[in-house]
């Protein structure tokens, strides 16, 4: 076992044979690992819950192509997409139906109204559950044929790194995916167009010392190939399309931070073999061009800078972590606020309560987070020039239906917002936001929540949270929920509550 294992693996990530006393042959570390396994998957499934509860929506395509068509399957209304009407079809539902083991007991436990909240951040915790398991059996095989010390960093980094039937015709949405946006049948630049550079420091941002060591691997490989010390091949492999993605993304013009996503356990894997051969790499460097009076020295730092390394990515990371749930957690909060028990003649008389955005309609965290099934989002005029999502039509097909009023050019279609505010019972907005077409004197703040300005904050303070630098050099306004006073009994608000938190941030308008 020890020869194939010696075969297979190279003096980066495998036991040497002078250590194998006490690394590759001793029974005690292979038992030990074995029941880390478990505790393995304790603190990955632990790091998947923290970020199910607290982290924030980072982009309006997963609320508006997942979790609002998922919405409007177990609840029977939600927003809808021109990729998901009939002619365009360009997403498939089976992927929404993996979700119904965690959404369909916790539709039916938790109702269709404040428990809708509870039922989001379960499918979360499900989520989280099946990448846990997936994260440990990436774990368990690096440690198999990598080693004890890469899977310990993989470890590491894996944690604390921030239809058919349903569109009435045979139709496969990946190929309507990718016509449309790889082999010419559509235009994915009309959604934003990014430099080449885009991912290279967006996973700077994200992964920051991972990433620098993923981008050293295959100068690594290329180490050991010219020392004739072999190489783990099997690694190799497993890397590589990690790296053939990163280049094929980037060679389109349109870009968003997702599109990453999918190779973060690659980039961790290349990065924790990289960071446990640095110690040798180092203490083979120095021995060859400094004198023997210094190896002592250069043993020490080669023992000392994986875990400096280590220590720079778990504080660059929660520094980040805390940067975002800070700065751009309110809009979560603030839509938890609307009122949860609405007066009954309403839900009899089957009235629909409008909750309006304007510019602030990217920053929807989902109809999950609307406490009762008489809310619907309404989007008003602010400039916006593009195509914006229109509610599912359950009288008109469902899933099946084309509507006039999608296009896969991205241009605007006035039916799908309102010109003004005046028939909308509350309003989402910025403090320093003043779409037109805006008259706000009939309007009452019903409570905010700060946010984080980043264009007028230092790119350092607000990418990641310093104490005390951050609080002082970032920029905030108020991220805010209002009710128009013609409203404010029928909703039930017979007075409004004290606003407690950033009273301050209060405006005398809005």
């Amino acid at each position: 076992m020890f020869e194939l294992r010696k075969r297979l693996t190279g003096l980066s990530t495998a036991p040497q044979p002078a250590q194998g006393r006490r690394q590759g042959l001793s029974r005690k570390p292979q038992q030990r690992w074995s029941a880390s396994i478990k505790v393995a998957f304790l603190v990955i499934f632990s790091a998947r819950l923290l970020s199910a509860f607290l982290n924030i929506v980072h982009d309006c395509d997963e609320v508006f192509n997942y979790w609002e068509p998922l919405h409007y399957l177990f609840y029977g209304y939600g927003l809808q997409t021109w990729e998901y009407s009939s002619q365009y079809a360009l997403r498939s539902y089976w992927y929404l139906l993996l979700h119904t083991g965690t959404l369909a007991p916790a539709t039916v436990l938790l109702g269709d109204a404040e428990g809708k909240r509870m039922a989001f951040f379960l499918t979360r915790a499900g989520l989280g559950f099946i990448s846990a398991v997936v994260e440990t059996a990436l774990f368990r095989q690096t440690r198999l044929y990598a080693g004890d010390k890469v899977a310990r960093y993989l470890l590491l980094f894996l944690t604390a790194s921030s239809g058919m039937i349903f569109y009435g015709q045979w139709t496969v949405s990946l190929w309507n995916f990718l016509k449309y946006n790889v082999v010419g049948g559509g235009d994915s630049a009309l959604y934003g167009v990014e430099p080449a550079s885009y991912y290279v420091k967006n996973g700077a941002l994200n992964l920051n010392v991972a990433l620098a060591l993923f981008c050293l691997y295959p100068l690594a490989v290329l180490l050991q190939l010219t020392r004739h010390s072999g190489t783990n091949v099997l690694l190799a492999l497993a890397v590589c399309p990690a790296y053939v993605w990163f280049a094929a993304i980037s060679a389109l013009p349109h870009k968003e931070e997702r599109f990453l996503y999918v190779v973060y356990p690659l980039v961790c894997l290349a990065a924790a073999a990289v960071l446990s051969s640095l110690p040798s790499v180092i203490q083979q460097t120095a021995t060859t061009i400094f004198p023997k009076p210094f190896h002592k020295t250069a043993g020490l730092v080669a023992r000392l800078t994986p875990r400096c390394c280590a220590a720079v990515f778990v504080l660059l990371s929660v520094s980040r972590l805390a940067a975002l749930l800070l700065g751009y957690g309110a809009p979560m909060h603030i839509y938890s606020k609307l009122p949860s028990r609405v007066p009954a003649h309403l839900a009899e008389a089957n009235q629909t309560v409008p909750v309006c955005v304007a510019a602030e309609w990217y920053r929807f965290p989902s109809s999950f987070f609307l406490p009762s099934p008489i809310y619907r989002l309404q989007f008003v005029k602010s400039g916006f020039q593009g195509l914006l999502p229109r509610p599912f039509e359950a009288t008109v097909d469902g899933t099946a239906g084309s509507s006039p009023y999608f296009n896969d050019r991205n241009s605007e279609v006035a039916e799908n917002s309102w010109d003004s505010i005046d028939e909308c019972a509350f309003l989402v907005k910025l403090q320093n936001e003043s779409p037109p077409h805006y008259d706000t004197k009939d309007w009452r703040l019903l409570a905010s929540r700060r946010f984080l300005e980043a264009e007028q904050s230092p790119p350092l303070t607000r990418a990641l949270y310093i104490p005390f630098l951050s609080a002082r050099s970032n920029v905030y306004t108020g991220y805010q929920l209002f009710v128009q006073t013609s409203w404010q009994q029928a909703v039930g608000l017979m007075s409004l509550p004290q606003h407690s938190q950033g009273q301050a941030e209060e405006p005398s308008d809005i």
